[in-house]
């Protein structure tokens, strides 16, 4: 598996690190300000990150409204159970599922 230590883009997708916590979400917090994103649809790549804690939900929630002021459509793909159980806790807005065993 890809070791993913800060955010970047690849096209519409952001790939989120290994560890959004409290220890480093003002560094993925400048890394997200930096983005441009100019397509209509964002879609968020979670299926590397493992630690999320209160803090790094709290970004995800307000990068999440962001993307939404600018009419962005913001999707997900697949999560690793960390990232699904910190949505589930939270209410996040928007769904994620496991990515099946290959």
């Amino acid at each position: 598996m890809m070791t993913v230590d800060v955010i970047t883009q690849l096209d519409n997708r952001v790939i989120f690190p290994e560890e959004i916590s409290i220890f480093n979400v003002a560094q993925h917090y400048d890394a997200l300000c930096q983005l441009s994103l100019n397509q209509q649809s964002v879609i968020w790549d979670l299926q590397h990150t493992t630690t999320l804690d209160g803090a790094g939900v709290q970004l995800l929630i307000a990068y999440h409204q962001a993307l939404l002021n600018n009419n962005r459509v913001v999707s997900t793909t697949f999560g690793s159970d960390a990232v699904i159980e910190a949505f589930d806790l939270f209410h996040f807005p928007l769904t994620i599922t496991k990515k099946e065993a290959t």
